[in-house]
């Protein structure tokens, strides 16, 4: 599975996020009375685990797992697991190996778990009305792959490099490492903005330096995917469009040799702008997720508190199955724009604020 690089600007943020996630929202259950939602007689029991909730959810979906070792014994206490789909979740094992999460909105969610001595699991589950109870069975220790990328003019630093559910960025010297890599036949995809994405074949056991592996090619498609959504009034109080405030930003980009124009069927940036739930239906989030854990650059641009003609619930549910957490009822309060590279690890409660997030990679 390719992890999605998305480049997320946020303008006008609520309390810039730090590299810790945000609280949740209060109370462990929500402001409506409890009664007729989960009747009494078949009440559940508490979450242990987080969910990140954007006040919509007013049932209590729950999902209770139960982690085992490759022995088939319960996993270590405090093993990692994290929950990504249209609700946002994460927390620790218990001494038995459960977690709970509860509060969850209905569809399907990627299940990931990172323990010490195992390999990294990613596993689907589907949310429906009734509560989910899964056992989930670690791997052993896995193995680990190395190796350098190189481009038309030596070493690649900032290339995305994924095999399954593991990835990490290649370091100055254009080195990676990826650890904990489930054993067996798999594929490698290597990823870099502007040129064209690689997959490499590994087979066999145990771990393995792939050597030197090349990227190449001009891979430089830039899509505007809402380019008809209004976006802001101009002085005469007429509605412009994606469209209209975005020419000089086409403008750059065609001057610097990318190829721009609006829904392309072959892009390698795809761009929505302050989309509004009509512009993020559902076969469109599908048709954007799909392209961003292929490997695609998608950017998103928006304004968090949701002023102005766009939802950031859409937003949510555009981001939230890839493991990008926004909270869309935050209140809007003025604020300066920060640009934030998303990637690595599947789930990420929120832009991170700290200066080390703030330079996108130089592919784009």
């Amino acid at each position: 599975m390719r992890r999605p690089m998305i480049l997320l600007f946020v303008a006008l943020l609520t309390g810039c996020p730090t590299s810790s996630p945000p609280a949740p929202l209060p109370g462990t259950t929500p402001d409506l009375p409890e009664r007729g939602l989960v009747p009494e007689e078949t009440a559940l029991p508490s979450p242990t685990a987080e969910t990140l909730r954007g006040g919509t959810s007013l049932v209590n979906r729950q999902l209770s797992l139960r982690i085992l070792a490759a022995s088939g014994t319960p996993a270590s206490p405090g093993t990692r697991v994290e929950l990504s789909g249209p609700s946002l979740g994460r927390g620790s094992t218990d001494t038995s190996g459960a977690i709970a999460f509860g509060w969850l909105e209905p569809g399907t969610y990627l299940v990931r778990v990172e323990a010490s001595g195992s390999a990294v699991l990613e596993d689907p589950v589907e949310i429906g009305t009734s509560p989910v109870a899964r056992d989930l069975r670690l791997e052993d220790s896995g193995r680990n792959l190395r190796g350098r990328i190189l481009g038309p003019d030596g070493p690649l630093a900032g290339s995305w490099v994924a095999c399954g559910p593991v990835g990490g960025w290649t370091d100055a010297t254009g080195r990676f490492q990826l650890e904990r890599v489930t054993s067996g036949t798999a594929s490698v995809v290597l990823h870099r903005g502007g040129l064209v994405d690689r997959t490499v074949s590994v087979s066999a056991e145990g771990d393995r330096d792939l050597g030197d592996l090349t990227l190449s090619g001009d891979a430089r498609r830039v899509s505007w995917e809402n380019p008809d959504s209004p976006v802001r009034l101009n002085a005469t109080g007429t509605s412009e469009t994606v469209r209209q405030v975005m020419t000089s930003v086409t403008s750059g980009l065609t001057a610097a040799g990318w190829t721009v124009g609006e829904r392309l069927d072959a892009a390698d940036v795809r761009i929505v702008v302050a989309p509004s739930a009509a512009s993020l239906d559902a076969t469109t989030c599908s048709r954007l997720q799909s392209f961003a854990r292929l490997g695609g650059t998608l950017v998103v641009l928006g304004e968090w508190g949701g002023a102005g003609f766009h939802g950031p619930e859409a937003i949510a549910r555009l981001l939230h199955p890839l493991g990008i957490g926004l909270v869309p009822d935050l209140v809007r309060v003025p604020g300066g724009a920060i640009a934030s590279t998303i990637s690595g690890s599947p789930l990420k409660w929120a832009p991170s604020c700290s200066r080390e997030r703030l330079i996108a990679p130089s592919g784009w």
